[in-house]
């Protein structure tokens, strides 16, 4: 997957912690998200390596194999200065808004 190019084509969304831009692939492969968390969020490392595994793990939940985002698309997901204070329900909040995605 190439996030400079779903970054410059695809379609986005804004939410209160994250940005998600999508794009749908050329082939029907299983979808792929990218979790993207700079220095503006969190100065430290270990700070911006845990939001993003945050948002990994809430990505593999949506795109898990039953959903109908599961296949044909990338993602990548950006977090906000915003995020390095959210908790996980905040962020799985954020996320499922943005997406307007209904799971449990």
């Amino acid at each position: 997957m190439d996030v400079f190019l779903v970054m410059r084509r695809g379609k986005r969304f804004f939410g209160g912690i994250v940005a998600i831009t999508f794009m749908k692939r050329s082939d029907k492969n299983l979808s792929e998200a990218k979790v993207v968390v700079s220095q503006k969020v969190a100065k430290k490392a270990v700070d911006r390596h845990k939001i993003q595994r945050r948002l990994r793990e809430i990505m593999r939940h949506i795109l898990k194999e039953n959903s109908p985002l599961s296949r044909g698309y990338d993602f990548v997901v950006v977090a906000k200065p915003s995020a390095s204070h959210a908790s996980f329900g905040d962020l799985k909040t954020s996320v499922k808004s943005t997406l307007n995605v209904d799971w449990g």
